[in-house]
């Protein structure tokens, strides 16, 4: 459970701290192993977290990760990557990506010794980092594109829920917890296979956003899972 909001470059985020406290709050209600939430983490802080993530993530049946704070995606060997900002990381063009984020790849490859992954990206805020930033190299000048770019083919048994869909930025609301970790929360504990749980927080955060926020999954889990078990 990670959240970052204050961050030293860009703008502070309200609500990603208490995301994802409340989300771990959650799960831990529903039985999972949870640890202390990781908040206002910087790149090595956070990729700390991932290693000791790996090593419960390899005994689990179900291994989850969530995060809110800033991210952004930029082109990647004909494709996109998506990107997850620590609070400490200064961006000025395509070249600092790799040593001052992690990457949604790094997320998913700490996580693949368990049977089922879920990753839960409550980032795609509008993050100035991304608009001043550049693409460098080969004489080509272009802004890196906002909100997060829909992944690629995932490894079975994954599912990956983005706040809002690829390309869109999403809200932070004016509550404790963002419009889709609101929503989320709501429906958490449910005893429903977890993909028919995103499709119903999907309908929440449109509703609550007058259609401006449409939550994206990617999915290739194989049979139902149900997060509640009791």
């Amino acid at each position: 459970m990670i959240g970052n909001a204050r961050y030293r470059h860009t703008r502070v985020l309200p609500n990603a701290a208490g995301d994802a406290q409340a989300v771990a709050r959650a799960l831990a209600e529903l039985g999972f192993e949870v640890g202390e939430p990781v908040l206002d983490a910087d790149r090595a802080g956070l990729m700390r977290a991932l290693v000791d993530f790996r090593d419960k993530a390899d005994r689990a049946e179900i291994a989850i990760v969530f995060y809110a704070g800033h991210g952004l995606q930029m082109p990647k060997d004909n494709a996109a990557e998506n990107y997850l900002v620590p609070v400490d990381a200064r961006l000025a063009d395509s070249r600092d990506a790799e040593i001052e984020t992690v990457s949604l790849t790094e997320i998913l490859r700490q996580m693949g010794g368990a049977r089922n992954r879920i990753v839960v990206l409550d980032a795609c805020r509008d993050n100035p980092l991304a608009s001043s930033m550049r693409m460098a190299g080969g004489g080509l000048q272009r802004s890196v594109e906002r909100g997060l770019a829909r992944p690629g083919p995932v490894a079975q048994g994954t599912l990956i829920a983005f706040s809002t869909d690829a390309g869109a930025t999403a809200a932070d609301g004016d509550g404790p917890n963002s419009p889709f970790t609101t929503a989320l929360l709501r429906h958490i504990g449910q005893r429903r296979d977890f993909g028919l749980i995103m499709r119903t927080v999907r309908a929440d955060v449109a509703a609550a956003t007058q259609n401006r926020q449409l939550p994206l999954v990617t999915d290739s889990l194989v049979g139902d899972i149900v997060l509640a078990d009791r």
